[in-house]
């Protein structure tokens, strides 16, 4: 595999090839920004580029889209020393692999290189099966049409003289004035993607499109497919709509059109329909409504058919998680209590189900922002989160693949349950090492001004939780511990007899004289000058 790192900090490209190199990688190309970089990519075609997002004259985003301009498959992980989520959305946009924050481990590149490799296998099965399927829809007038419909109801094109031609050429017509469009979604579609192989899904495509099409032809309708990755959209030409019936004459064979496709195929879908129109140039509108009608899925569940009905009325724009949410959390996972943390993401998720529309981007932003979260706690906890759960880019993708909230909200049931699996077990072993950890800085430090609360953050715990770690471990608490300690050292300084009792006490961390006098009477039986003259 050829790989091709760009960073303009020397010491973080070296970083990363030695890493790569540490993993059995050879063939390895350098760059110090993007310029450079697109001569490499000319001389070597890398199979992967690594490259930090901010670099001098052509940053890595900047990289990435000119790549994705020149229709590039290079595989592509951006860099970063910082985790906001527009730049892995823009990452994602653009088809990054995967988004990592500096430093960069072998472990985390060892996680990529697995995934680029698998995407690769999916690649090259993906490309054999679409290739087939290219062939096949090749051939005949069919599959122009097909392919013209989609042109028309994504408006790639909008040359009335083109439409006119294709309308000719493939001999479409329309008889009446109203038109809309459907999409039509295979309900939970990744699951069938793991059960079914590519040529099954596209003969439940085919069933789809058969039941549709007899439903409508049997009402006087006129339906054109087209290709949705999950499952099949429709433009419906129909009869005007009566303005004094109580719903639109689309409902009624939308719902056959469902409970068909249950009873012969034994599969649920959801159906999506869109504003009607009776404008050409206004079919994108009524296929973007099918879209978003079809979004809200996520709140009403499957097996339905979803009218698009304008979200005036209750709405909420997203809000970055509180630093009082971010406490709760830290809290439950400190406690190890993973019932309260489910709850704290439950409640995160409530207002959805009271809102008459469901914003997606602010839905993606919300489970980002729980994946940051719960990664940063871990970190924080001495429990590696890339290695236990994966990279955040790779949580965020498998969480957005759920259809409903529900489901979502599951998916974070269980990534919880394996965080606190793992925490349980990392605490166990781990508890006899933070407190060595703490007492080693104590011994480094004792001559300083100590607090529990010091030690506690340069440790990266809080304080509460700190201290019962370390009575539980040490079998007493810490101001005792630190106290014992400064005054064995006093006593070691005593009877070395270099210092007078005002510099030992000084130099082992008393700045009180008459405390430290106190103390030391209190541990030992004498006081310092006694214990000096022992």
């Amino acid at each position: 595999m050829k790989i091709l790192v760009v960073d303009d900090e020397n010491l973080v490209r070296d970083s990363v090839i030695q890493s790569l190199e540490s993993l059995g990688f050879s063939d390895i190309e350098e760059a110090v920004d993007g310029i450079e970089a697109l001569h490499q990519i000319e001389r070597h075609r890398p199979d992967l580029i690594i490259a930090d997002i901010r670099m001098p004259r052509m940053d890595g985003i900047e990289l990435l889209a000119k790549l994705k301009q020149m229709n590039d498959e290079t595989f592509f992980v951006l860099l970063s020393g910082y985790d906001l989520f527009e730049y892995v959305q823009t990452a994602l946009d653009l088809g990054a692999l995967s988004y990592l924050l500096k430093p960069v481990s072998a472990r985390q590149l060892e996680v990529v290189i697995h995934k680029l490799k698998k995407k690769l296998n999916q690649q090259s099965r993906f490309h054999e099966s679409n290739l087939l399927m290219k062939i096949k829809m090749n051939q005949g007038i069919s599959s122009m049409r097909r392919h013209f419909i989609e042109e028309l109801v994504t408006q790639k094109s909008n040359s009335e003289n083109y439409l006119r031609h294709q309308f000719h050429e493939l001999e479409i017509s329309f008889v009446h004035r109203s038109f809309c469009v459907l999409s039509i979604s295979l309900d939970r579609y990744i699951v069938l993607v793991e059960r079914f192989s590519p040529n099954e899904i596209s003969l439940i495509k085919y069933g789809i499109e058969n039941i549709a099409g007899e439903i409508f032809m049997n009402r006087g309708f006129f339906s054109f497919a087209f290709d949705l990755e999950d499952g099949l959209g429709l433009l419906v030409n129909f009869p005007d709509e009566d303005p004094n019936a109580d719903m639109s004459p689309i409902m009624k064979p939308c719902i056959e059109i469902k409970d068909s496709i249950l009873k012969f195929l034994q599969h649920e879908v959801t159906i999506g329909i869109g504003t009607t129109t009776t404008d050409f140039f206004n079919l994108i509108h009524s296929y973007e409504t099918s879209k978003r009608a079809l979004s809200q899925r996520l709140i009403r569940g499957g097996n339905c058919v979803i009218p698009f009905e304008n979200p005036d009325v209750r709405r909420e724009k997203f809000k970055v998680l509180s630093f009082q949410i971010e406490q709760e959390m830290l809290s439950a996972f400190e406690k190890c209590e993973q019932e309260a943390a489910m709850n704290i993401v439950k409640e995160l998720y409530t207002p959805f189900f009271s809102l008459d529309f469901v914003d997606r981007a602010s839905l993606l932003k919300l489970n980002f922002q729980i994946i940051l979260l719960i990664h940063k706690i871990l970190e924080r906890l001495d429990v590696a989160p890339m290695a236990l759960l994966g990279d955040e880019l790779t949580l965020y993708e498998e969480v957005n693949q759920r259809t409903y909230i529900d489901e979502i909200i599951g998916w974070f049931h269980e990534t919880l349950k394996i965080s606190f699996e793992a925490l349980q077990q990392a605490r166990e072993k781990g508890n006899k090492r933070i407190v060595e950890k703490a007492r080693r800085y104590i011994h480094e430090n004792y001559a300083k001004e100590l607090s529990l609360e010091s030690v506690a953050e340069h440790i990266h715990l809080t304080p509460t939780y700190f201290s019962s770690i370390f009575k539980k471990e040490m079998n007493g608490n810490f101001v005792d511990y630190v106290s014992n300690y400064r005054i064995e050292k006093a006593k070691e300084l005593l009877r070395a007899g270099i210092h007078n009792v005002n510099v030992t006490a000084a130099m082992v961390g008393f700045n009180n004289v008459k405390y430290f006098y106190k103390v030391f009477k209190k541990r030992t039986g004498y006081t310092p000058s006694e214990y000096k003259d022992i």
